[in-house]
């Protein structure tokens, strides 16, 4: 799991770091990156494309009003 508060230009470049270090490095059957920033269509499209689980700011706020949150389901 990583989670950043700020994610410069979207968080591509962060993705694809993240993607790298949580497939291939530690192998990891499940990634989560949680940011209450907001993920560019570019970020969300490459965590998907690899299986990551996205969570941005607006999932993050529904889920505090009390909706499940079914990025992790």
């Amino acid at each position: 799991m990583q989670a950043l508060r700020a994610l410069p230009q979207g968080g591509e470049r962060e993705m694809q770091k993240f993607i790298g270090m949580a497939r291939v490095e530690y192998e990891a059957d499940v990634a989560l990156f949680v940011t209450t920033a907001t993920f560019s269509p570019t970020a969300m499209d490459l965590a998907a494309r690899h299986g990551i689980t996205a969570v941005h700011r607006r999932l993050l706020e529904s889920w505090s009003a009390g909706a499940k949150l079914h990025a992790l389901d």
